[in-house]
């Protein structure tokens, strides 16, 4: 019942900001949009979305490796893959639950140590993401076209990423005060010294170790570069749509778009990347119709490209898994 009432929530959530999406678009001319696009630019776009998801999983392989070294970029690959295609496919970013209690055995980690990359990941990935958006923010707050209307939203959205760098930013501080004060709290429940510590633990020791800037240096500049590989995605595959605007538009756009996505929605961001994205592209003049053509094309390339390919990773590792289960003695 618990899962289908976020089921049910997330439908909500995406289906709102569906209808503010979609109401009052034309949708004669965002069929003849997605008819007009070309094949090379998207060629092209694959090219680069595949290189900016090679790129994450150094940056992850990077950030298991001062607890376990043996995580290799091949080892990563096939988890991080199936993690993409489940946060397509089912909502509330299920994919970074699986990928922590999925696969911390078959990469040779406790979850808890998995648990901390992908918090570290969200950190690095807000603070990209922050740092385009308030780049882009001035320009389109001062925007002749819907820059009163969306002003409030774009504000919020910022905000809210900041607020969760912030708060992510200091788990290094609070690991270390959860170990200080766990002796305290041995007398109070059992049940967590039985079921919560162990997993808190964990956490607080791979915090502690990803906290050294020969580890979030190198993280940092692996992020910046798989975003701007992210944002030159964004530009080529909406290209055909976004003549003649200011060259910040579609970065601006993918900025807020993906900070919108900390909505809890649907399964692949569906309505509340496309509300915001759009947002973000109204403040620099581009007409509404235009504008949610360009990121319905951008998503759907995304999409399907890299739901394909975690849906591959899937698969591998399931035949994997065959493989072990048959050799393995009796």
């Amino acid at each position: 019942m618990k899962t289908g009432a976020r089921m049910l929530a997330g439908i909500a959530v995406a289906g709102f900001f569906l209808y503010l999406f979609l109401m009052g678009t034309d949708t004669k001319h965002l069929v003849s949009v997605l008819r007009q696009s070309s094949q090379t630019d998207f060629g092209i776009a694959l090219l680069l979305l595949l290189a900016s998801h090679v790129v994450r999983v150094m940056r992850w392989s990077w950030l298991l490796r001062p607890d376990n070294p043996a995580a290799s970029l091949g080892l990563c690959l096939i988890p991080y893959g199936s993690a993409i295609a489940v946060n397509n496919l089912l909502p509330f970013r299920a994919g970074d639950v699986y990928r922590v209690v999925g696969f911390s055995k078959q990469l040779g980690s406790s979850n808890g140590q998995v648990l901390g990359t992908v918090l570290v990941e969200r950190i690095l990935d807000l603070l990209v993401l922050v740092m385009f958006a308030a780049l882009g923010l001035p320009d389109a707050l001062s925007g002749s076209t819907g820059a009163n209307f969306s002003q409030a939203s774009w504000v919020t959205i910022v905000a809210v990423g900041l607020a969760g760098l912030v708060t992510l930013s200091l788990a290094p501080r609070m690991s270390r005060a959860y170990r200080r004060i766990y002796p305290d709290t041995v007398s109070v429940s059992w049940v967590f010294h039985r079921y919560v510590h162990p997993l808190a633990s964990q956490l607080a020791s791979a915090l502690d170790s990803l906290g050294s800037p020969s580890v979030w240096l190198p993280a940092t500049a692996l992020s910046l570069l798989a975003w701007l590989m992210s944002g030159m995605v964004f530009t080529i595959a909406a290209g055909s749509q976004l003549h003649s605007v200011p060259f910040w538009a579609p970065w601006f756009s993918m900025a807020v778009g993906n900070l919108g996505t900390l909505l809890p929605g649907a399964p692949g961001a569906v309505g509340t990347f496309h509300y915001f994205a759009a947002l973000g592209l109204l403040g620099y003049g581009v007409n509404w119709n235009t504008a949610v053509a360009a990121v319905v094309v951008v998503h759907a390339f995304q999409w399907v490209s890299t739901t394909g390919l975690g849906l591959a990773c899937l698969c591998l590792n399931a035949a994997n898994k065959s493989k072990t289960d048959i050799n393995r003695p009796l």
